[in-house]
């Protein structure tokens, strides 16, 4: 354990010396500044924390439905979202979907004992490839129900190397883990592991969400366009349309001359269709013009 320590300890060291030049590095040592008493002000002694760390926007987006959902199932919880990368801090920093936004202080055994401390998370998720081993294992000590998900193992991960005992180690602190697909849960059976669900990759369930919200968008603009149509046929002949759906609407005029068999009426009726299979219409004077 000592080897990954001192590891960290390198790895801070020379991106504070990168920090000098280097913009990324210097919002990483920024963004950790006085982190602690930061976080301390921000979470309440009461609040119920459910912690999701991510490492960067890719990581974010794969966390986000989850994120999501809990904000719309479980508003009994405060979340908490933390990053390591400046590349998804600094574009999600004012997302509004979490209660809380920080960045993770490096994982030393002192800054996980600390962290902890004042978070005192009911619930952690971690995102993908994140196994910070201080972290994970005060969260086993404390019995803090932990999860990983869209996660992704390879034969030649290091959990599967014969000096990866730490690492496998830290998968103990799962209590369920979320892989992306059957390998990764053959492998982690190879370990003894059978707590592991096959739940693909989230990142594509927020795709699926974009793409239907952006169909939706173009489903309304096309019922715009053809409302707007209609308003300006002259006269309007014939026109009944079902509330949910105006693209339902007719017009004779956007039909064919041919089509128009109601043009040598000057008025048939008028009259407002309430309902129709519990569908309302907004009726408009059902009525055929010269």
């Amino acid at each position: 354990m000592w080897i990954y320590n001192f590891g960290l300890f390198l790895y801070a060291c020379i991106v504070r010396l990168a920090a000098l030049r280097h913009r990324k590095a210097k919002l990483w040592v920024e963004g950790r500044r006085d982190l602690f008493r930061r976080l301390a002000e921000a979470v309440g002694p009461g609040e119920r924390i459910v912690w999701v760390h991510v490492a960067s926007l890719g990581e974010f987006e794969q966390g986000r439905p989850i994120i999501e959902r809990l904000r719309r199932e479980h508003p009994e919880y405060k979340i908490l979202v933390t990053f390591f990368s400046p590349s998804g801090y600094e574009i999600r920093k004012n997302y509004p979907g979490a209660d809380y936004i920080f960045y993770l202080p490096i994982d030393t055994p002192k800054n996980a004992r600390r962290f902890l401390d004042i978070v005192r998370p009911e619930i952690a998720v971690f995102v993908k490839y994140e196994f910070w081993l201080n972290l994970l294992g005060g969260l086993r000590r404390r019995g803090v129900r932990t999860y990983i998900v869209s996660a992704i193992f390879r034969p030649d991960s290091i959990f599967f190397r014969p000096y990866g005992g730490l690492w496998r180690q830290a998968l103990e602190s799962f209590d369920v883990m979320f892989v992306q697909n059957e390998e990764s849960k053959r492998l982690l059976a190879g370990l003894g592991f059978d707590n592991v669900v096959v739940a693909g990759d989230t990142r594509f369930d927020r795709v699926a969400e974009i793409a239907a919200a952006a169909r939706e968008g173009q489903k309304h603009h096309k019922r715009q366009q053809h409302a707007e149509k209609l308003l300006h046929c002259k006269p309007p002949n014939f026109f009944v349309a079902p509330a949910h759906n105006p693209l339902l609407m007719v017009c004779p005029q956007t039909m064919k001359k041919g089509v128009r068999l109601f043009r040598p009426f000057i008025i048939l009726t008028k009259f407002v269709v309430l309902s129709s299979l519990n569908c309302p219409f907004t009726a408009l004077s059902c009525a055929f013009y010269e």
